[in-house]
């Protein structure tokens, strides 16, 4: 199996003193990983371009044994600049990336995936001010597109139109919005209170289109920003199965 390949590096390792493994996002592959032999020290075949978060074109063929997938060269297409030297931009990338691996992306949907990724690190890389919350912005807008996304438009009890209402109650373990009615009639379990402000927030990021994020006026309302933080941490434990532990994240 011998390709041409588009491909974000998310993950890179050494494992003997001048080959490296690498981990690749493609829009086409979804996620694999390739062995560069040579990789730190060839000028010629990889032109420095093997580093987290580039985008590379990329030529990979399988090993003589059939066992494993060989980088046989690689360009660089884009390089985050601003990322390397902005350590604050740069947790919030790796955080990202580190929850995407977690998330373990099917085929069908590596092509919404990596244009997501892709999207979240212009983002980080050209805004002056990202928006607060952007790494629980991106595991909801991120889980949402795989499939998990919750209703946010209507009361999941009386399907009501939620723009009669003023408050909103997100529950967790059902993984949908109540309205005030609905949260005096039943016995909702564990959930959220949310603002109106902090739904359309969501309703927002659930869309997809990370560069609509910065205009979501989080200001100074700490209540607002407690509210949508708490509604997808919520979401994500109970529903995706993921917490973050000791610096990464881990199934539960």
């Amino acid at each position: 199996m011998d390709f041409s390949d588009q491909a974000l590096i998310f993950k890179l390792g050494k494992f003997k003193e001048a080959d490296l493994w690498v981990r690749l996002l493609s829009p086409d592959r979804g996620v694999y990983t390739a062995f560069a032999f040579g990789g730190s020290r060839s000028i010629r075949r990889f032109c420095g371009c093997l580093d987290v978060l580039n985008i590379v074109s990329a030529r990979v063929e399988a090993s003589r044994t059939k066992e494993y997938m060989v980088l046989r060269e690689a360009s660089l297409i884009s390089c985050p600049s601003r990322l390397r030297t902005d350590l604050g931009r740069l947790g919030i990338a790796v955080n990202c990336l580190k929850f995407m691996e977690a998330f373990d992306i099917p085929p069908d949907s590596a092509a919404v995936s990596y244009q997501l990724v892709n999207q979240l690190l212009a983002l980080l890389e050209e805004d002056d001010s990202p928006p607060p919350l952007l790494p629980n912005l991106f595991r909801f807008c991120f889980a949402s597109l795989q499939g998990f996304a919750p209703q946010i438009n209507t009361c999941r009890i009386c399907k009501a139109d939620l723009s009669n209402f003023s408050d909103y109650y997100f529950q967790t373990l059902e993984g949908g919005i109540i309205c005030p009615e609905c949260l005096r009639k039943s016995r909702p379990g564990p959930y959220v209170r949310l603002c109106k402000d902090a739904l359309t927030a969501l309703q927002i990021v659930q869309q997809g289109r990370p560069h609509a994020w910065k205009h979501i006026d989080f200001g100074f309302n700490r209540e607002m920003r407690a509210q949508c933080a708490d509604a997808i941490d919520g979401f994500i434990h109970y529903h995706v199965g993921l917490a973050w532990q000791g610096n990464y994240f881990k199934r539960i």
